[in-house]
């Protein structure tokens, strides 16, 4: 390798270092460290490839020579000399490293080919006393190889964190009148034990229609009777979008918190009657809250209106078959059964309420 030239890259390389650190916090000698890098950069790959070029020709002119000692003489200075000028070049970068690294000065990347402080092929950046591999934040990090020391402008990343999402609790104030009560849920109540729902209520049962125990026993009512214990309970807790009877001593208000319920949500209808009570916390369209269920019609039950009126049954229905008006849903044990379930019509679910539902199959009710 030339002399003169491994000349010149150590002096390069000498003046780099002196300008590192006697430019700390300088913006000009910062933009001078980097020229000078960037042709330190040029100059060794340069000096890279020469060497090899006069190992390879040199190796050629070894193989070639034969019998000719003073060729091989001459074949090997040369390599000698490349491997010597490829490790003073070597050498020059690891000691402007050390001095750099020291100095904390920035300085522009070099992109030498490294292994990274930990052992394994790559970076390791750093900024103050927080270390990241493989990432990047915003500014500059100082760049530690084991032997070069340089300066990268890393990209900013964005350290993902579990969301928790906290609900907004809701309350609702309902209010029981005497006797039979239909009601439902308009939230998915943070305590929905009916113990605890009901503690201090003057009831006597509470009842919900059980489907699946109907088509297996002919009998569907499941219910909570006041005053006997939990565990010969039929049910135990109040759920969303189902309808209950409720037989109630003496007028109450309940005071109800919870969460809305998630919409679209999924609830199962089967052939026949259900009794339901969709959570919601305004009035919506029984056409249009229903309008994907193969059903005939809906009754409601108006515990006001019997209390004012002893002739007024307090059954409203929503009829959407012609034939519904004749069909009578099951009574609650106790019930008084009413001839007339016409005593007036419904258009919309209202909050708090329960519901009969004749439906004609079994399926999903996807209510939004």
């Amino acid at each position: 390798m030339n002399k003169k030239a491994v000349s010149i890259l150590v002096c390069l390389l000498l003046g780099t270092m002196v300008v590192a650190q006697e430019s700390a916090g300088d913006i000009f000698g910062e933009k001078l460290s980097r020229i000078l890098c960037t042709v330190i950069t040029i100059l060794f790959l340069v000096a890279s490839g020469v060497a090899v070029i006069i190992m390879v020709l040199n190796g050629l002119k070894w193989t070639a020579a034969g019998d000719d000692a003073g060729a091989r003489k001459q074949a090997r200075d040369g390599l000698v000399h490349a491997i010597i000028g490829l490790t003073i070049v070597m050498l020059a970068i690891y000691v402007v490293s050390v001095v750099v690294e020291d100095s904390d000065v920035p300085m522009l990347s070099c992109g030498f080919p490294v292994w990274g402080s930990s052992g394994e092929s790559g970076y390791v950046y750093t900024t103050g006393s927080t270390w990241i591999s493989g990432g990047g934040v915003t500014g500059y990090a100082v760049y530690r190889p084991r032997y070069v020391t340089t300066t990268v402008e890393v990209t900013p990343f964005v350290i993902e964190q579990p969301v928790t999402t906290i609900s907004s609790l809701y309350s609702y104030t309902l209010a029981l009148k005497s006797g039979w009560n239909l009601i439902s849920t308009p939230l998915v109540l943070e305590n929905s034990r009916i113990s605890d729902v009901l503690s201090g209520v003057n009831y006597n049962a509470i009842y919900t229609w059980n489907v699946t125990k109907y088509r297996e026993t002919g009998e569907g009512w499941s219910v909570y009777t006041n005053g006997v214990k939990e565990s010969a309970q039929d049910i135990h807790t109040i759920e969303p979008d189902r309808g209950y009877w409720i037989d109630v001593n003496e007028p109450v208000t309940l005071e109800l918190t919870g969460t809305k319920p998630e919409t679209p949500r999924i609830t199962p209808v089967y052939e026949g009657w259900n009794l339901v009570g969709p959570s919601v916390l305004k009035s919506v369209e029984i056409k249009k809250t229903t309008s994907g269920l193969d059903y005939s019609g809906v009754y409601g039950y108006n515990a006001t209106a019997v209390l004012k009126n002893a002739d007024d049954s307090g059954w409203r229905n929503f009829a959407k078959a012609d034939n519904f008006a004749g069909m009578k849903p099951p009574m609650p044990p106790g019930m008084q059964e009413s001839q007339n379930l016409n005593s007036g019509h419904i258009t919309q679910f209202e909050p708090g309420n329960g519901y009969w539902l004749y439906n004609n199959q079994d399926e999903n009710w996807i209510i939004e």
